[in-house]
């Protein structure tokens, strides 16, 4: 679902569990606080939505350049949010 609209992650699952708090959300989730830090890290890094990804292609004109982009973002985003779950899980 985040790679088309990745900014309604969050508000789906609200909906999706029948809450509008977001503190009860993390509750039903069953996530701490650093999974929860990271979880929107990793949200807020990976991949734009798939428009932004078809207007890079547009403008490059290379499926490599496309292909690349997508995965350096995803590994740069599963790299902050693994350092940012280490870092407040030891605080």
């Amino acid at each position: 679902m985040g790679f088309f609209a990745k900014e309604l992650i969050i508000s789906s699952l609200a909906v999706s569990f029948g809450t509008s708090s977001f503190q009860e959300l993390l509750s039903m989730l069953n996530l701490s606080f650093a999974q929860s830090l990271a979880l929107i890290v990793f949200i807020s890094f990976y991949t734009p939505c798939a428009a932004t990804v078809s207007a890079v292609y547009s403008e490059t004109r290379s499926l490599k350049l496309v292909a690349f982009s997508t995965a350096f973002q995803l590994f740069l985003a599963y790299m902050i949010s693994i350092a940012t779950y280490i870092f407040f899980s030891i605080i």
